[in-house]
């Protein structure tokens, strides 16, 4: 389904494919349930965009664990622009950094840039995938 949709030319498809192999190497470090939130010019109509914005919302405990790793994920993908997230759960102290962090994606993420001429924002939307180690993504 995302592929039929996003993924109509090579270069989309490219994209796609990165987000995959992205998600597998997830899946060989046993981070199995996070949330990704894709943005930018690929959810527009736009033919060739250049990358994929994605905001990889995990849990504290596997972005503790595997912090490192993590790290050096962010630049292994041609093509991915990769920010990760720690959720924290309401009950847990430290919530308000998750709530911070949260609504700077959101407000970033539903508003267009600023406009060159008028400098107006306009709102706009963004991909929510919950991904529970059962592939949503296609090989393509």
């Amino acid at each position: 389904m995302f592929v039929d949709i996003f993924g109509w030319n090579n270069s989309r498809r490219f994209l796609i494919n990165q987000l995959h192999a992205f998600a597998a190497e997830l899946n060989n470090l046993s981070i199995i349930r996070y949330t990704l939130w894709i943005d930018g010019s690929f959810v527009t109509q736009k033919e060739q965009p250049k990358d994929l914005d994605v905001v990889v919302v995990l849990p504290a405990q596997a972005h503790r664990q595997f912090e490192n790793a993590l790290r050096a994920l962010r630049d292994q993908f041609d093509g991915l622009d990769l920010y990760m997230v720690r959720f924290i759960s309401q009950d847990e102290p430290d919530h308000f950094l998750y709530s911070s962090d949260q609504m700077e994606w959101f407000f970033q993420f539903t508003m267009t840039k600023p406009g060159r001429l008028t400098r107006q924002k306009f709102p706009k939307g963004f991909i929510q995938i919950d991904w529970n180690n059962e592939s949503l993504f296609q090989s393509v």
